[in-house]
């Protein structure tokens, strides 16, 4: 993600990532709700003409 939190907030994408890995859960994305929020994978970024995408590792 390029969103930088500061330290003392809860990175809630890492938490997830980490709930993910630990319980081999899929981490299906929903592209409508992600695009809203400002979130691609880089094949939805290319198509809006952004240089890469930004949906953290392991979510798809």
């Amino acid at each position: 993600s390029l969103v930088t939190l500061p330290q003392d907030e809860i990175q809630l994408p890492q938490r997830w990532q980490q709930l993910t890995d630990q319980y081999h859960l899929e981490a299906v994305v929903c592209i409508a709700s992600a695009l809203r929020r400002g979130v691609a994978n880089d094949i939805e970024a290319r198509r809006f003409g952004k240089p890469c995408g930004n949906l953290i590792e392991g979510f798809e």
